[in-house]
């Protein structure tokens, strides 16, 4: 009797660790997958603004604006 309880109490307290465990790796997945988010933002604007900065005044007059 006393080891089937302490089988399932050894169980219940892997389970346990196992879910604790698995919840702070996808929290820390989650954090690290809106970081790789924001850059990729950040590096498209960027490469949005060079390409305007490299465009010729013409170009750039003829270009619909949003406040239109």
């Amino acid at each position: 009797m006393m080891n089937w309880l302490k089988n399932k109490i050894a169980w219940i307290a892997g389970m346990a660790i196992a879910l604790v465990s698995c919840y702070i790796l996808g929290r820390k997945d989650g954090k690290n997958a809106e970081r790789l988010e924001q850059k990729d933002k950040v590096l498209n604007r960027a490469s949005a603004g060079k390409r305007i900065d490299d465009m010729p005044d013409a170009d750039i007059d003829r270009m619909p604006s949003k406040y239109d």
